[in-house]
């Protein structure tokens, strides 16, 4: 698993953003990644050692007024 940390400040927010909006930085930081295809992520749940599932879902970035 990638880990990636930046220290900011409160000046530095429109930086913050700017590094949410790109879909590449927040797949890389997600768990249980099996596959990536274009904004497309497949990830693999176990529970008990006993239950799995596969899902895959979507990236999209969204807007906070």
């Amino acid at each position: 698993m990638k880990i990636e940390t930046m220290d900011i400040e409160d000046k530095r927010s429109n930086a913050i953003i700017a590094w949410a909006k790109n879909p590449s930085n927040i797949i890389s930081v997600l768990p249980n990644v099996v596959g990536i295809k274009n904004n497309v992520v497949k990830l693999k749940f176990t529970r008990f050692l006993l239950f799995s599932f596969e899902g895959e879902f979507v990236v999209e970035p969204s807007f906070i007024r």
